[in-house]
């Protein structure tokens, strides 16, 4: 897990700080080794922001978008922006929109922005998991 590693990064350089020679530990070392865990925790939340979704809604919507274009599944990215990227026009992300519609049971409004296959993932886990609470 990529998690576990840069917490257990983050907790051998904040040790490594605290020792010094004579058992005391720097102020600044520890001011730092703070900072670099704290910035090696948000590097990773920022990575891995888009992959909150469940695996099997992921698994699901990834699924459904290769789909409409014969695309394998682990070509798309979470990142990957379906016009500019992987070739999608209007009247596909259309149909993209109403099999999710059909398979998760939820309605995806017009105005929603939805343009990267992260934005696809994220909106169908949080309205499909409302919808699941709701029942």
């Amino acid at each position: 897990m990529p998690g576990t590693f840069f917490r257990g990064l983050a907790t051998i350089v904040t040790n490594l700080a605290l020792l010094r020679p004579n058992g005391r530990g720097s102020r600044a070392a520890a001011t730092l080794a703070a900072f670099f865990t704290l910035r090696t925790l948000s590097f990773f939340r920022m990575f891995t922001a888009t992959t909150t979704a469940p695996k099997t809604i992921q698994q699901q919507v990834l699924r459904i978008i290769s789909k409409r274009k014969a695309i394998k599944t682990r070509r798309l990215r979470i990142g990957s922006n379906l016009s500019h990227e992987l070739g999608f026009d209007t009247v596909d992300v259309v149909d993209i929109i109403l099999e999710l519609e059909r398979n998760f049971h939820i309605v995806i409004p017009d105005e929603v922005p939805l343009t990267t296959v992260g934005d696809f993932v994220n909106y169908v886990a949080s309205h499909a998991s409302l919808k699941a609470v709701a029942a």
